[in-house]
């Protein structure tokens, strides 16, 4: 019966784990800041996954970390060009599953891949305030990720036609 719906935790050192354990079943808390912690790819990765999951009670829709920030008043968020890990992808894509203020986003030739692709899925599935998305340049989005024969260039193997990538994004538009 928590009423905090603000933590700041910028500046300590605190790990992705900790943080789980603090938030996997928070009712309350809206907004983040975890600028300058330790929390890494992995701790990132794993509280997007907690945000995007459908049984997840916690309505955390703002964030401040070392990559981004999506605050109360924040209407577009450009990326184009900047690599995102797949971490800060996936948390990106938890924080924005409620956000009610993002309008425009812009994920041009950040690196996005079909895993990443399918937490955009749940993203955009849920939320119905975005009406801009660029996903240009991301060709990750539709190559396997495997190892797969003749990588390179001028290799004979077939490039991969792999689109899971596209076919999750495109069911997130159809529930949109």
């Amino acid at each position: 019966e928590c009423a905090l719906t603000k933590l700041d935790v910028s500046g300590n050192p605190m790990s992705g784990s900790m943080l789980m354990r603090a938030l996997k079943f928070n009712h309350s808390l809206t907004s983040l800041n975890v600028c300058g912690t330790e929390v890494d790819d992995d701790g990132m990765r794993a509280l997007g996954e907690l945000l995007l999951a459908p049984s997840c009670p916690c309505p955390m829709k703002l964030l401040a970390c070392d990559h981004y920030e999506v605050l109360e008043d924040t209407q577009q968020l450009d990326f184009s060009g900047k690599a995102l890990s797949s971490g800060a992808l996936t948390l990106l894509f938890g924080i924005l599953k409620l956000n009610e203020s993002v309008t425009s986003l812009n994920l041009s030739s950040v690196g996005i891949d079909a895993a990443a692709a399918k937490s955009l899925e749940v993203a955009i599935s849920t939320n119905h305030t975005i009406g801009t998305l660029d996903l240009r340049g991301n060709a990750k989005l539709w190559q396997y990720g495997g190892g797969g024969e003749g990588g390179g260039e001028g290799g004979g193997g077939a490039a991969s036609d792999d689109q899971s990538g596209l076919e999750a994004i495109a069911r997130g538009l159809l529930l949109n």
